[in-house]
């Protein structure tokens, strides 16, 4: 049943083609090329033309748009074959008409329609993507505790290490292991090693000591270059 207010109950309206709203409910547009296109729409279906002429000034006062974001979105809708203009008697005239051949209109590349923002590397207070990136991979990595470390142990150590020194993330927990691997491949117990950074209060690992304060540890040269060979291998 046709609602016989419709033109007056609440004001006066403008048509517009079912297929045009169909097309425009997953047309993507940005904010801006919306107000133009609406602009366009109440100027030129508002007076029941398919066509309006607008001056540039009478734009920028209607949508409070400036020069350049206005002519951007302008241009985008031209490009899009949504917006067609002509000239009439002089360039300073221009006539504006919404394309209502809704097959024509386009679709424009991803970057034009919603372009990346790039991270600025060249600012002297910007730090690289690749140092975050690298710093968040460390934080987000997993750790695998090796079977000749004591569970029971490093459990205790590293809730040691928590109440003392804050988070012991994943990635100082492997630090930590390879320390231990290292001082284990020199004759520490890696066992003792933790129990003594226990009981003293340390922080670090270290050496096992003697009575009067000596490494007991053997004689053994370690360098990084082995030390994955070690990991397979303790």
């Amino acid at each position: 049943m046709i609602d016989r207010d419709f033109n007056t109950k609440d004001g006066n309206w403008f048509p517009i083609m079912h297929e045009m709203a169909d097309k425009l409910m997953s047309y993507q547009l940005t904010t801006t090329e919306w107000q133009i296109l609406i602009m366009f729409m109440r100027f030129c279906y508002g007076y029941q033309n398919s066509t309006c002429d607008i001056t540039w000034k009478n734009m920028k006062g209607l949508t409070g748009l400036g020069d350049s974001s206005l002519s951007r979105a302008v241009n985008k809708l031209k490009k899009r074959n949504i917006l067609n203009t002509s000239h009439t008697g002089s360039k300073t005239n221009v006539t504006y008409k919404i394309n209502s051949k809704i097959s024509t209109w386009k679709t424009l590349p991803m970057r034009e329609v919603l372009p990346i923002r790039e991270v600025n590397t060249t600012h002297t207070g910007s730090v690289p993507y690749k140092d975050n990136k690298d710093k968040r991979d460390k934080n987000k990595s997993v750790f695998v505790l090796p079977d000749w470390l004591d569970k029971e142990v490093w459990t205790e150590y590293k809730k040691y290490r928590q109440n003392g020194k804050g988070k012991f993330t994943p990635y100082a927990q492997s630090l930590a292991v390879k320390k231990l691997l290292k001082l284990k491949s020199e004759g520490n117990d890696p066992v003792k090693v933790i129990q003594q950074s226990i009981l003293s209060g340390w922080s670090g690992l270290f050496p096992i000591k003697d009575n009067d304060g000596q490494s007991v540890s053997k004689s053994r040269e370690l360098t990084d270059a082995n030390i994955e060979d070690l990991y397979a291998n303790p």
